[in-house]
């Protein structure tokens, strides 16, 4: 089974949000793994949108980076 349409680029339009928001912090992406608390190489897969991220780490991502889980999800269609 496939993935639904558009779902790819939901997938990479929230990885550049996360790098964006791990960029402002001026987070180094293992100091941003430690405070989502994932393993380094998780985080740079869901960063290079080669990866599905779980509600759960979405909420650790909005928690680490200060933000609500819908400002991680604007842009995503």
């Amino acid at each position: 089974m496939g993935e639904p349409a558009g779902f790819n680029a939901a997938k990479e339009a929230l990885a550049v949000q996360l790098r964006f928001l791990r960029g402002q912090a001026g987070l180094t992406q293992e100091d941003a793994a430690g405070l989502v608390g994932i393993r380094w190489r998780h985080l740079q897969r869901v960063e290079a949108a080669e990866i599905n991220v779980t509600l759960r780490t979405l909420q650790r991502f909005a928690n680490a980076y200060g933000v609500r889980v819908p400002e991680l999800l604007s842009g995503l269609d």
